[in-house]
């Protein structure tokens, strides 16, 4: 028996899409002095989503996520998140920041619905949505966060986008884990970040511990808390450094419980999903 394919949904990490435009168009937007060019820029770049997700039959519905502008929770446990965000004066950030909600109804005009939540990012939004959706739907997020990987499983994906064009991730997909964490699974992306950190929200990760290294802890040890509690075993290990990543790590519990609740996407309360779709 053929299984039925499930109808998509496309989640749009909204920052996303406007960062990318602003970067591409923001000259002809200041020499025209019309938003125009941003504005044909984002429509071809729904129409190439739509085709590469869906092909000829597209996507059932687009969901538009964005960030909340008041202070985040995150933010309020530690005051530098995303910090260097924050202070990013560059020209295309400033266009965004001042044009983001013109920019937000030009998308409603594609009947795309748009959500934001006080105090949350908008990466907890389109995880809330995904972890509702997914049952019922082929779940496609667009993202060049990196943080939103570890959402990876059956039935949620995510399309991304660099200068050499989209790479679409799916589940099975090990060779695109394998070369960006070099892990092997994507549920350890977490224990990742956690200790390597992300610089691109302020993040500080344990000394000395990066890609490699977190990846033969991982394969040795497991977990974020199972690679904690068997830090003075990592001293034996056949990895350069070992001794004194042993002692990073075991002087470490602090930074990795901060992470831990930096890094770990929460659940976002009375977002009315039937709304969203309808």
């Amino acid at each position: 028996m053929i299984k039925e394919e499930k109808k998509k949904i496309l989640i749009l990490d909204t920052s996303t899409l406007f960062y990318r435009a602003a970067f591409s168009k923001l000259e002809d937007v200041n020499t025209f002095n019309s938003l125009e060019p941003v504005y044909e820029y984002m429509s071809e770049v729904l129409r190439d989503l739509r085709f590469n997700i869906g092909g000829i039959a597209g996507v059932h519905k687009i969901i538009s996520v964005m960030d909340s502008t008041s202070i985040l929770l995150r933010q309020q446990f530690y005051p530098d998140y995303k910090k260097s965000r924050r202070e990013d004066d560059s020209k295309e950030k400033e266009f965004v920041r001042e044009n983001r909600f013109n920019l937000a109804r030009f998308l409603s005009k594609y009947c795309i619905q748009h959500i934001m939540k006080n105090g949350y990012e908008s990466d907890d939004i389109i995880y809330t949505l995904a972890q509702n959706l997914k049952e019922e739907y082929d779940v496609w997020i667009y993202t060049v966060d990196k943080d939103l990987m570890q959402m990876v499983e059956e039935n949620v994906s995510i399309i991304t986008w660099s200068a050499k064009g989209y790479t679409l991730v799916e589940h099975d997909d090990l060779t695109y884990l394998y070369d960006r964490f070099m892990l092997n699974s994507y549920k350890d992306i977490f224990t990742h970040l956690v200790y390597v950190g992300d610089t691109s929200d302020s993040v500080e990760g344990v000394a000395g511990v990066g890609k490699k290294t977190i990846s033969l802890l991982i394969d040795e040890f497991g977990d974020v808390d199972s690679i904690f509690q068997n830090a003075e075993k990592i001293k034996n290990m056949n990895m350069r450094n070992s001794e004194k990543i042993s002692l990073n790590i075991s002087q470490s519990y602090d930074i990795i419980e901060r992470n831990k609740k930096l890094i770990r996407l929460m659940e976002v309360p009375d977002i009315n999903i039937e709304s969203l779709l309808s």
